[in-house]
């Protein structure tokens, strides 16, 4: 009598995720547990749509977002894999682990997520997903609004897409946001990377945090050189901040607009680049032009200080 989460099939067998974990059917109606550990979770969704990477399904569960390889333990890939337990981000950064993983779709080398950074909040992230050597990198593609924050939303690739032209297939990543059913073009090998000729509208705000850099003695910040792409036209700009040793105050040190490629600035005691031990950078992005056109790019960002002993360290 108990409803099944979600089901699909691998390599001649159906496998079907019940309460009280992950079943496999073959064609002669044969069934076993395949992983108990996968129950007794009351997850967030009655539904739980897996899908297949590889030669192996991909399964968005409460305890991570897992890939199971036929007679392997399922091991997270998911955004928040790597997450020190009891850690802590700074404040004011956006905190990812702990959330809630939607559904997912894969095609070629991607996989596409919607996850869900707190299940209080109706923010998601669309995410992509890709193996790099062993580990899984992931990217934030867009920002989503769920219609309520305790319901399943879903996205999908379509591989014969048409959204640009009727007389144009490319694959088209698709999901929604509110009341709108929102999409987002992909490369022909439905990567969400393009090549330069490959031109789309570029989005007119965004925001990211990098990972947080630790100093084993502090530092006094004195400079921070940015270097962007000269694909930058007027009324684009990267903002560059500071939030140091915990404190939750976004200083700004860099401001970076127009054709030139490399932006030099000086960082100011006062902007919080005096006895730093730990280190957030955060990129907001800000445009007004609408027209398909080659995205501007941050190639490098060099931060330069001076130790309490020694010399000038980069």
């Amino acid at each position: 009598t108990d409803r099944a989460a979600g089901l699909i099939n691998l390599w001649g067998s159906t496998f079907v995720l019940m309460p009280d974990g992950l079943y496999s059917f073959n064609s002669k109606g044969r069934s076993r547990l395949v992983h108990g550990a996968l129950g007794a979770w009351e997850n967030a969704h009655i539904n739980v749509p897996m899908s297949l990477y590889k030669d192996s399904i991909v399964i968005p569960h409460p305890s991570g977002l897992l890939l199971y390889t036929l007679e392997e333990d399922p091991v997270n890939i998911g955004l928040d894999r790597g997450t020190v337990l009891g850690a802590l981000p700074e404040p004011g950064v956006t905190e990812l682990h702990g959330g809630v993983h939607h559904s997912t779709d894969t095609v070629s080398d991607f996989i596409y997520e919607v996850y869900q950074p707190s299940n209080n909040s109706t923010t998601a992230l669309l995410l992509c997903g890709y193996r790099f050597g062993r580990d899984f990198v992931w990217q934030s593609l867009a920002t989503l609004t769920l219609n309520d924050a305790e319901l399943m939303l879903g996205c999908k690739v379509a591989r014969n897409g048409r959204s640009e032209s009727v007389n144009h297939v490319t694959p088209t990543l698709w999901s929604q946001s509110g009341e709108d059913l929102v999409y987002m073009k992909l490369d022909p090998s439905a990567s969400p990377f393009h090549g330069r000729a490959d031109t789309h509208k570029v989005t007119l705000s965004a925001d990211a945090y990098m990972s947080e850099l630790r100093f084993t003695e502090p530092v006094d910040l004195t400079g921070i050189i940015v270097n962007t792409s000269t694909d930058m036209i007027d009324g684009d700009e990267f903002q560059i901040s500071l939030l140091t040793n915990g404190n939750g105050e976004d200083a700004t040190v860099a401001i970076c607009r127009g054709s030139g490629t490399r932006h030099v600035r000086t960082i100011d005691r006062d902007k919080g680049g005096n006895d730093v031990t730990s280190l957030v950078l955060h990129v907001n992005w800000t445009a007004t032009n609408t027209s398909n056109r080659v995205p501007p790019a941050i190639l490098s960002i060099v931060l330069y200080g001076k130790p309490s002993v020694g010399s000038e360290a980069n």
